[in-house]
């Protein structure tokens, strides 16, 4: 079973990526694979960000919303 990361180990394993993409004697099929981790990193930190809007938004005073900037 894997283990649940938290927003800050995803945006970590997301700098890895990173760094390693910059390298320019990667390998295509290194790149790729790469690329697909980061994509799949990326979509979890954005469901970390709706919920905490979502968490932020509720406890806003009287119930106004306040949108993100």
């Amino acid at each position: 079973m894997e283990k649940q990361l938290n927003f800050e180990e995803v945006m970590d394993q997301l700098n890895q990526i990173v760094e390693k993409l910059e390298d320019p004697d990667l390998k295509l099929d290194q790149t790729i694979k790469f690329y697909e981790q980061g994509m799949k990193l990326l979509r979890i930190a954005e469901k970390f960000l709706t919920e905490a809007e979502v968490k932020i938004n509720k406890i806003t005073e009287e119930g106004q919303l306040e949108k993100f900037k």
